[in-house]
């Protein structure tokens, strides 16, 4: 497993018009981050404060890095931020969501006892207009695999597979 300048995982976070819940995003973020990890946030040329809450948050952050690209949607945002990634792996958090406390310790523990391509995560979906939560279950079970034609662009099947240990 090479890392690029000692650097395991490299957190993406887009954003677009997204101020009322990126002061919370970054920050469960930042607080996590480790010298095996860093933080790259692509603004998608948002229309309201959002660009000066990452300037504030992360201001003078030794592995934070900030952008503000031309509107281009996600995708292009995602893709500038893998281009100034300097991780071994990549870890994508929208600007509108949150991670949970102590997560990102787990996660760079967890990739250095394996050798995966790719780890996929339950998330919780919370509908704050109807208080309400959702697990989506995106693991496998110990020790199950996906073929390449399961990985193929397929719809999303949140009960497709069953959850492994958290």
């Amino acid at each position: 497993m090479l890392m690029k300048n000692n650097t395991l995982l490299s957190i993406i976070v887009n954003t677009y018009n997204c101020e009322s819940y990126l002061k919370q995003c970054l920050e469960s973020i930042k607080n996590q981050l480790s010298i095996e990890s860093e933080l790259i946030v692509v603004d998608d040329s948002s229309t309201d404060n959002t660009f000066k809450i990452i300037e504030n948050e992360l201001y003078n952050l030794s592995n934070c890095s900030y952008y503000s690209i031309n509107h281009s949607g996600i995708s292009s945002s995602r893709n500038f931020g893998i281009e100034k990634a300097k991780g071994t792996y990549i870890m994508f958090v929208d600007g509108d969501d949150y991670i949970i406390e102590d997560s990102l310790h787990k996660i760079i523990n967890y990739l250095k006892l394996n050798d995966f391509d790719l780890t996929l995560f339950n998330t919780i979906k919370y509908f704050n207009s109807k208080n309400y939560f959702e697990i989506e279950k995106f693991s496998l079970q110990e020790g199950q695999f996906l073929s390449e034609q399961e990985v193929q662009l397929q719809p999303h099947q949140p009960d497709r597979y069953h959850n492994h240990r958290t």
